[in-house]
């Protein structure tokens, strides 16, 4: 019988990240560590992929997002796909804050830097909120 490490790495060698062509679209939200600041924000989809792990609600086609502020911040050329080697499966993924930053172009790192300058980071963490072609 094989350890549980060992099972977990056959697990990981199988799994691969795949681009794909359909654009991310991005909110950056800021969410106050004190709970308290934060109000409940319906984050329109228009129609999109909902990604990440935020309530969508599929009647108003929207995001509930606790928050205090967020931005839209445009879209990313592209998203990814989480596949696994041998079946016939596959899964949008969000794309990580550090490619996020390195991709933003000079209008959405203007637009970002606005809410982090409103929203000092000592009290407030931001959220990238991600979904696939609204459009």
């Amino acid at each position: 019988m094989q350890t549980r490490e060992k099972i977990f790495q056959e697990i990981k060698d199988d799994i691969e990240i795949v681009p794909s062509l359909e654009r991310t679209y991005l909110i950056v939200a800021a969410v106050a560590k004190d709970r308290s600041r934060n109000i409940i924000q319906k984050i329109y989809c228009k129609k999109g992929v909902p990604i990440g792990g935020y309530v969508y609600n599929s009647f108003l086609d929207c995001y509930n997002v606790e928050c205090a502020s967020f931005v839209h911040l445009g879209y990313l050329p592209y998203s990814f796909d989480q596949k696994i080697k041998g079946l016939d499966w596959k899964t949008k993924i969000p794309v990580n804050e550090k490619v996020i930053l390195k991709q933003l172009d000079a209008s959405q790192k203007k637009e970002l830097k606005k809410i982090k300058d409103s929203h000092p980071e000592e009290f407030y963490k931001m959220e990238y909120i991600q979904m696939i072609d609204p459009n």
